[in-house]
């Protein structure tokens, strides 16, 4: 050993803490990224040199690599919980929309008009001869049928828009399942070149945890860090199953999602399949049912979605479905009832309450209830009562006296009716003798039913609510548990910035020693 050997082993740990030195600084630059994993040089003993008759003399220390700290478990956690509270977010933001629509309670919502339209027919049963008093009763039951309709308008316009975000986001998540592909091709060939590529490791889990946030994947790691991402589909048990949509050959196929505007007909959501544009869509499906199609083929296989964006949209399109029905229902019992009453006390077809614009079988009183007829969009006040309210009939019979106001008085006692569901079959059964309806006790009034309306579309936003304010708290948990293992600790970085500055200073102190001895060896001593 001599002092050659001594600087290069004083050269050997300037390079190790210069290594150390610039990983500290990349951690310190990183600090506040919320998707970067803290890095950490290890350094290794240089193998030892042995002399005979001395033994092993140590040559110095290298950096064997630079480690990503970061814990793929908790990155697991991260992602699962990001998604379930982006489905609770997702679908209370569509359910408040609706809510704002039903503006109830108000002196302007439904429930007002409804009973506004109750109390002008009151007024019309007590003094059905007071001049005016018909034109009244027909513009507040105007008023209702059109503030109907909005909301009908308004919940097929939310739910059109819905899929459309559906769509959005099964687009998104194919562009991201295109760059986790370029990313998978990067991570791949640094590792085969034997380098660590920490931060592209750290770009693949930030991608990963996108597709997370608007899908539930399942996600493996290999052994060169790409990732294989699979979605659940229905399996031949009637099980989802998972199927790979990308792994380390590349991307399988795209997804695509049920149209609303096209029924029977699925939009391709990237030009990747653009000869898949029109396919048929799988049996039962509706519009914002997500599909997978594989490349190069023919075949659109439902996907079965159970967090993130995606599925807080088809969860929010089933409650808008769910709302729809109940309010076509209750457009036709409103109407319904009404007519029939009318219809049963001597109002001829052509004079009753309410039409329904473009459905067939309308002149009768009491058509059946037919479950694809949006009737909450089409009520409408009988052209021939809404242009001559004056032939609006109070009293029972072809030609009711002048004072007659009983049909009236039996019309405005329908809010107090318990009334079949539609759906039920049982229909509207009339009891002759004081004009009323026979009540359901398992049913509601006409009032009741959109009553119930609003207030199931209360509970279950509020139930949303308060899943997201509670999957935001364990959220915060499980990234404050990340932000522990991968997260950069300033105090610690600093503490290393000082060790390794000290390092760096001592061993390029003793290159300076080493230097001035051989000085003195070659200069001083007269060595040739």
């Amino acid at each position: 050993m001599n002092l050659f050997g001594t600087l290069n082993t004083a050269t050997t740990g300037l390079g190790v803490n210069e290594m150390a030195l610039q990983t500290t600084s990349h951690n310190i630059a990183n600090a506040n990224n919320p998707y970067y994993s803290r890095q950490r040089v290890d350094i290794e003993t240089m193998p030892a040199m042995h002399f005979a008759g001395v033994g092993d003399i140590g040559m110095g220390a290298r950096a064997g690599s630079v480690q990503r700290i970061s814990d793929s478990f908790v990155q697991g956690q991260l992602n699962q919980v990001g998604g379930v509270l982006k489905s609770y977010s997702e679908r209370a933001n569509v359910l408040g929309q609706l809510e704002g629509y039903y503006n109830e309670p108000s002196s302007t919502g439904i429930l007002s008009q409804i009973d506004k339209m109750n109390a002008a027919w009151t007024n019309f049963a007590n003094d059905p001869s007071v001049s005016g008093i018909q034109t009244t009763v027909v513009g507040a039951t105007q008023t209702v049928a059109n503030s109907i309709n909005q909301l009908a308008n308004n919940v097929q316009a939310l739910q059109s828009n819905t899929v459309s975000t559906v769509a959005k986001n099964a687009m998104d998540f194919n562009q991201t399942i295109n760059q986790l592909d370029t990313l998978n091709k990067q991570i791949y060939n640094m590792s085969q070149n034997g380098d660590q590529p920490n931060d592209l490791l750290d770009t693949r889990d930030q991608v990963i945890q996108k597709l997370a946030s608007m899908a539930d994947t399942t996600t493996t790691i290999d052994q060169y860090g790409r990732a294989t991402v699979a979605l659940n589909m229905p399996g031949t048990d009637g099980k989802a199953t998972p199927m790979p949509i990308l792994d380390a050959d590349g991307v399988k196929g795209t997804l695509g999602v049920v149209d609303a505007k096209a029924a029977g007909v699925i939009t391709a959501t990237t030009d990747v399949n653009s000869e898949n544009s029109a396919l048929a869509v799988p049996a039962n499906g509706k519009a914002g049912d997500v599909v997978f199609v594989a490349n190069n083929t023919k075949t659109a296989t439902p996907v079965t979605i159970s967090s993130g964006t995606i599925q807080g949209d088809q969860q929010a399109l089933s409650d808008l479905s769910d709302q729809m029905d109940k309010l076509n229902k209750f457009a036709y019992q409103l109407a319904t009832a009404t007519n029939t009453l009318m219809s049963a006390n001597g109002v001829s077809a052509d004079k009753l309450m309410f039409t329904f614009k473009g459905v067939t079988g309308q002149a009768n009183p009491q058509p059946a209830y037919d479950p694809k007829v949006n009737y909450a969009a089409n009520l409408q006040v009988n052209a021939t009562i809404a242009n001559n309210p004056s032939q609006l009939q109070a009293g029972v019979g072809t030609n009711p006296d002048a004072g007659d106001g009983k049909l009236a008085q039996a019309i405005a006692h329908l809010q107090n009716t318990k009334l079949a569901d539609p759906a039920s079959g049982k229909g509207l059964t009339l009891n002759a003798d004081n004009l009323s309806f026979v009540a359901d006790e398992t049913g509601a009034t006409v009032s009741g039913m959109y009553n119930d309306i609003v207030t199931q579309n209360g509970i279950v936003t509020q139930a949303a609510n308060n899943n997201a304010q509670t999957q935001l708290a364990l959220l915060q948990q499980v990234q404050a548990k990340q932000q522990s293992i991968s997260g950069v600790n300033m105090n610690e970085e600093m503490s290393n910035v000082i060790k390794f500055q000290q390092g760096f200073q001592a061993n390029a102190k003793m290159i300076s020693v080493v230097n001035e001895m051989l000085d003195t060896l070659i200069n001083r001593t007269g060595v040739n």
